[in-house]
């Protein structure tokens, strides 16, 4: 048995509760948001083996995230250097989640940008669950809108870099410098 939000409505619960208070957690350059949520999801009992290796996936991503956020690096505490990190975590739900909340707020191009890279987290999303045909739908819409608007890709996001990527979902998806 494996982990999938896609077919299991307790998995998608656990993801969608999870994914909300690491994202929070990152907010608050701390991690006791993420363990006290996992320790209300499972009171009384331990989880199956699938959920507990997702979220103590998502726990070691978690840590090395913040532990990046550490570093005396230039911009690291940059919201879209923030959504990098999280992005070469394969953090694609967490992704989606961190854009949101700006892309609430955008108008115009921005916003449609903001979509497009929404949309390519969420074709990596659908790929890592091996769901090819509504990945490879999404990239191909994906790819077409951010070929309109490749130059309001935020750093150290590359537009052209995830064009290329999301003509073919199977292979891994890019990492950011």
């Amino acid at each position: 048995m494996k982990f999938d939000p896609f077919e299991k409505r307790r998995h998608r619960d656990v993801r969608n509760t999870i994914g909300h208070a690491l994202v929070a957690s990152i907010r608050q350059k701390d991690t006791t948001l993420f363990l006290s949520t996992v320790e209300s999801l499972f009171p009384d009992k331990t989880p199956s083996f699938e959920i507990h290796a997702y979220i103590r996936n998502r726990e070691e991503c978690l840590n090395a995230v913040l532990k990046d956020l550490q570093k005396p690096l230039h911009s690291r505490n940059t919201f879209f250097e923030i959504a990098r990190l999280l992005w070469n975590q394969a953090l694609f739900f967490e992704v989606h989640e961190w854009l949101e909340e700006k892309w609430l707020a955008a108008k115009g191009n921005d916003k449609k940008c903001l979509q497009a890279l929404i949309m390519a987290a969420t074709v990596y999303e659908q790929a890592a669950y091996l769901r090819w045909l509504p990945a490879k739908r999404l990239a191909a819409r994906t790819a077409s809108r951010l070929k309109r608007l490749p130059c309001l890709v935020p750093a150290p996001f590359d537009g052209d870099i995830l064009i290329t990527s999301l003509s073919d979902p199977e292979l891994a998806p890019p990492l950011f410098e």
